[in-house]
């Protein structure tokens, strides 16, 4: 009983190795790339910049590309410990160049951080303050 048992499990080890080998050498498989497979329309992500760094009475955010004139987006600055130092809600037409002017003057010197939030996504840079 022990040796048919014993038997049949090296079978089948065999053929599970030789399967397996067969199949990684032999076997190819055409998958056609699916350019959008989740069917949810690509997001355009506006491409931020957060300048001068290191700042001192100002901070600028600028969008180097046009956002939809019916987007709105949310603006905050976080402090190191996570206070909410600064917030503010903006249309998309804030003015033809896409540029934000945030007063830091009342910030205490140190590393912050820029919050960008629309209702698609949220991007985080980090500025630092030097008042």
């Amino acid at each position: 009983m022990i040796r048919s048992v014993t038997k049949i499990l090296i079978t089948i080890l065999i053929l599970l190795f030789g399967l397996n080998s067969f199949a990684q050498y032999h076997l190819y498989f055409y998958i056609p790339e699916c350019p959008n497979p989740t069917s949810i329309a690509p997001v355009l992500q506006a491409d931020l910049s957060v300048y001068p760094k290191p700042a001192s009475n100002y901070v600028f955010v600028s969008f180097s590309e046009t956002i939809s004139n019916d987007a709105q987006f949310d603006l905050s600055i976080y402090s190191i410990n996570g206070l909410k130092v600064f917030s503010q809600s903006y249309k998309s037409d804030v003015n033809s160049a896409n540029i934000i002017k945030i007063n830091t003057e009342t910030f205490k010197a140190g590393v912050y951080y820029l919050q960008y939030k629309n209702k698609y996504f949220t991007r985080t840079d980090k500025i630092i303050i030097t008042n």
